[in-house]
């Protein structure tokens, strides 16, 4: 899902869950995320969380990160996107997902990862 956040930012809010334990939240993932082929600046210093799923607007997540605009290519949310997670250890952990955003002003993306 994606939503409207004025287009300043991509904001990623996703949810790392195991649904096979009561959607419990699932800690230490992060992505690596491309747009348009080129891949963009997300530090593996941010990781998912387990605990609190905090509600935003478009749904419950456990991992937030923003690349501002400048760090887009084309200076703008609009584009193909890429995405796939990696485990704690750096290790790939899930299929490539694709997705396009078409309005720069829609660039609050929302998606749940299910490891059950």
């Amino acid at each position: 899902n994606s939503g409207g956040n004025g287009g300043l930012e991509l904001k990623l809010q996703l949810l790392f869950v195991h649904s096979g334990r009561g959607e419990e939240a699932q800690g230490s993932y992060f992505v690596v995320l491309k747009k348009d082929g080129a891949k963009l600046p997300v530090s593996d210093r941010v990781r998912s969380s387990t605990g609190d799923k905090p509600q935003g607007s478009l749904g419950q997540f456990n991992y937030e990160y923003s690349i501002g605009t400048g760090d887009l290519p084309g200076n703008s949310v609009a584009g193909s996107y890429a995405i796939w997670v990696l485990d704690g250890n750096g290790e790939r952990d899930s299929d490539v997902f694709r997705f396009d955003i078409g309005d720069p002003q829609q660039g609050l993306v929302w998606i749940k990862f299910d490891q059950g």
